[in-house]
Parts: C-alpha cells; sequence; structure tokens
C-alpha cells in the first residue's frame, strides 16, 4: 500500500514490515523485533523485546533488551499500559536476581506510579487485577522465591 507524502523507502519497509507479521509462517522473534519498530507497534515491540530478553547471551544483555522494553513500554499508548506493568516486572525481577535491589526498587516505585493509568485503562477487570497484584507485589514474591523471572504474565497481556 502506498501513502502519499512517504518517500519509496519507508513505503517498501512498511510493506516488509506487514509482510513478516501477517506472512504464511511465523516470523522469528528477530524479524518481529523489527517490523514492531518499522511500524511504531510500542506495545508489541515491547514485548517482543522482553521475550528476545529470554533468549539474550549474557544477564548485562538481558537487562539492556529489558531497559530498552521498559522504556517503549514507557511511552506506549494508554491501551498498553498493562503490558508496562508486566515488562517492568520482569525487569524489577531480573534485577534482583542479579543482586542489584536498589535499581529494582526504583522499578517498583515507577510501576506503582502506573496503578492509576491500570484502574481506568477500560481493560477487562481480570487483567487489571492481575496488573494490581503485580504491582502490589503478590506474584513478585513467589516468582523471587522461585528464582524464575517468567513470561507467563506477558500471555494474558
Amino acid at each position: 500500500m502506498i501513502v502519499p507524502g512517504r518517500d519509496k523507502l519507508t513505503n517498501e519497509l512498511h510493506a516488509w514490515a506487514r509482510g513478516i507479521l501477517v506472512g504464511s509462517r511465523e516470523a522469528r522473534l528477530r524479524d518481529r523485533v523489527k517490523a514492531y519498530r518499522v511500524l511504531g507497534h510500542a506495545g508489541r515491540l515491547a514485548r517482543s523485546l522482553a521475550e528476545q530478553s529470554e533468549h539474550a547471551p549474557t544477564p548485562q544483555r538481558r537487562l539492556e533488551l529489558l531497559a530498552e522494553a521498559a522504556d517503549v513500554a514507557r511511552s506506549a499508548p494508554g491501551h498498553a499500559v498493562l503490558t508496562a506493568v508486566a515488562v517492568l516486572h520482569i525487569h524489577r525481577a531480573v534485577l534482583d536476581h542479579l543482586g542489584r535491589p536498589a535499581e529494582a526498587d526504583a522499578v517498583h516505585a515507577e510501576m506503582k506510579l502506573l496503578a492509576p493509568r491500570v484502574a481506568g485503562s477500560g481493560r477487562p477487570p481480570a487483567l487489571r487485577e492481575r496488573a494490581e497484584q503485580l504491582i502490589a507485589g503478590e506474584r513478585y514474591r513467589r516468582l523471587l522465591a522461585d528464582r524464575k523471572p517468567g513470561f507467563d504474565l506477558l500471555e494474558l497481556l
């Protein structure tokens, strides 16, 4: 689809990105991240970056990907606030797991600031309740006890 006012390269990039996401086979995670960047889908990009962090070769690279996912999630529109909470939760758990409690507490403070946006998000009550539990730290304590910062949260959001 050619959009007037865009240059040819931008139109081609958008066509490539849509083709990757709608193609007949499932796109690789790396390609999905690129496509969401091109199309500007902040919520989906944040989720994909968090998922990609699970496969990072080093803890430092994982933290970099999670920090980028958190930055993207912060800039996401209002309806993606639950994704922001989930990404920040995973970031916090990884920081704690790596022995960086001060940074983890800062991330948790940021999660608490999102609570009013979660309440007014218009999302289904079960998802809002799940996000509120993450903010309150109930599920977080269980994840820390298992020492497995998990991804099951992203599937629900």
